[in-house]
């Protein structure tokens, strides 16, 4: 059985289980351990948590255990459990919220079992706990209605301010890094752009690969594709392109140009702390 088939049948009996909704026992809780046995097989287990349709089911079941009568004997490592998973899949406020109730007391064994940089989580909440509590939570609420454009402009908020700390800064760096590209164009300049300024072209190419995988085959006439020629170069888009639309290329040119693709570095250690959001450039 390859890894995604055992992902897959790992992932059906966690859905099992969940779907027992018998909160009166641990059997739903089954679910949890089964996203997180997948997302130790992924170098960034964010990408398991943030798939659509996980993280509300977790939610639920973290829900339910904590306010289940028959399973009070130990909320220490349940709410431990819902600190991580909440911080993995990106609910920065329900992490910090339940970090708080534990005055920063995770259960160090839950710790232990996710695997993960728990310096790099308190850096995360002090951010949301801090000044700049409110932008972030305003940017969040802006994600989960699409308005990205919004978002974008929240979080380069903090690279604005030149008393931003390091851990703010890349806060704020890692949130625009899991922007995406998409059919508004004038919202993807300002992300390309934003990109650029923090030196992170290849992360251009990245997200331009991503984006033609949804969208199909680019208007080269447009603004959008023309924009992105001038600020990483058209043989470079035309690089991407054909990695995307590989249909006449044999599979083992197929796989050196992807990898070629996934060694672009998408995150780097920031070195400014303005943003790019307010520089007028040529569209």
């Amino acid at each position: 059985m390859g890894r995604s088939a055992s992902h897959e049948a790992v992932y059906n009996f966690g859905l099992e289980c969940q779907a027992t909704e018998r909160f009166d026992t641990r059997v739903p809780g089954k679910f949890v351990h089964a996203i997180h046995l997948i997302s130790l097989d992924h170098d960034d287990p964010t990408v398991v948590y943030r798939r659509p349709g996980v993280y509300p089911l977790l939610r639920k079941v973290f829900e339910n255990e904590l306010t289940s009568p028959q399973l009070q004997s130990n909320r220490q490592a349940d709410k431990t459990h819902y600190v991580l998973s909440a911080w993995l899949a990106g609910d920065f406020e329900q992490s910090a919220r339940l970090f708080n109730e534990l005055n920063g007391e995770l259960d160090p064994d839950i710790v232990k079992y996710y695997k993960v940089d728990i310096q790099q989580l308190q850096q995360d909440l002090a951010v949301i706990n801090g000044k700049w509590g409110n932008t972030t939570r305003l940017g969040f609420i802006a994600e989960d209605k699409g308005e990205f454009a919004v978002a974008l402009a929240h979080y380069a908020q903090m690279l604005d301010d030149p008393q931003s700390s390091a851990e703010q800064v890349r806060f704020a760096w890692r949130q625009i890094c899991r922007l995406s590209f998409s059919h508004d164009e004038d919202y993807s300049l300002k992300l390309a752009y934003q990109l650029d300024r923090m030196g992170l072209r290849e992360a251009i190419l990245v997200k331009y690969r991503d984006h033609l995988e949804v969208s199909g085959y680019p208007n080269k006439n447009g603004v959008f594709y023309n924009a992105l020629a001038r600020l990483v170069g058209r043989h470079n888009l035309d690089f991407v392109e054909l990695v995307v639309h590989k249909d006449n290329l044999l599979k083992e040119e197929i796989d050196e140009l992807c990898k070629l693709i996934e060694i672009y570095p998408v995150e780097a250690t920031p070195q400014f702390s303005q943003s790019a959001i307010s520089t007028d450039r040529e569209a």
